[in-house]
């Protein structure tokens, strides 16, 4: 379980079919076969409803959506009427079913948040919204690098936060911020200010907490970023970076470099 009391959903990083998936409920294996992203949407809903009143909970909701296979939701979750579900179709208009993935998303997320409403959670609940890496190259708005690539199309991504910790909502921070950093401001959400004392010396911790942002007390919390992508089999995109607000470096494993200034080069 990695630390956790329950876990249910798909193991592995994507499912390859949405309707005919395998399920892990607390290491019991199962086949599923209704949609993946109304399946966890359930199964969190129902988690949550069994935490005691009062008690404090955590949450981490992992959805496949809307990654590739872009196969078509069920009717009511979508808009686009012109979609036929057909492989020939997903094919030719992968885009439309990425967008129908996503609205998919977008609707069950609302049923969470419903529910939480409904059991009385939902002002004393903390909302981190993430996405994992840059779109799908065969969806992405852009014509260049995408998902798998140590360009900003491939690590930047949505982050949103939402709740009673933050300080004047309806804010939007330029301040850099990585993955990581999440670690150090969810230990701080639930009051555990002095967590460094439990980290071993020798296992030095990266994340710095956001919750300055939050509070807003402060603008930035770290004035560079690092990235890094490699495969099993090495490609020619695997590299590292680094990044501050003006100033972009790229270090590809193939000895290439490329030096940005964010702002103005493209």
């Amino acid at each position: 379980l990695m630390g956790y009391n329950h876990f249910e959903g798909g193991f592995t990083g994507a499912v390859s079919d949405y309707y005919n998936w395998t399920k892990v409920t607390n290491g019991v294996v199962s086949t599923c076969t209704n949609y993946a992203t109304t399946e966890t949407t359930n199964n969190a809903i129902e988690w949550i409803k069994n935490v005691p009143s009062g008690k404090p909970f955590f949450l981490w909701l992992a959805y496949n959506a809307p990654h590739s296979p872009f196969h078509l939701p069920p009717a009511g979750l979508y808009s686009d009427t012109t979609l036929s579900g057909s492989a020939a179709d997903i094919a030719a208009y992968p885009q439309k079913y990425f967008k129908a993935s996503v609205e998919a998303l977008d609707h069950e997320i609302g049923r969470l948040f419903d529910s939480l409403q409904l059991i009385q959670k939902w002002d004393s609940t903390d909302i981190i919204f993430i996405g994992d890496n840059g779109d799908d190259g065969n969806v992405a708005q852009n014509t260049g690098p995408a998902k798998g690539s140590i360009y900003q199309e491939g690590v930047s991504v949505p982050f949103i936060i939402s709740g009673p910790s933050v300080v004047n909502p309806n804010r939007m921070s330029e301040a850099l911020v990585n993955t990581q950093d999440l670690f150090a401001t969810i230990l701080e959400l639930f009051g555990d200010t002095t967590w460094q004392n439990n980290i071993p010396a020798n296992k030095p911790v990266d994340s710095q907490s956001i919750m300055p942002i939050l509070k807003n007390q402060s603008t930035a919390i770290r004035s560079w970023v690092f990235t890094e992508v490699f495969k099993t089999t090495s490609a020619p995109g695997d590299g590292k970076a680094m990044r501050n607000s003006e100033y972009k470096l790229l270090d590809f494993d193939n000895g290439t470099q490329k030096f940005y200034h964010i702002s103005t080069d493209t």
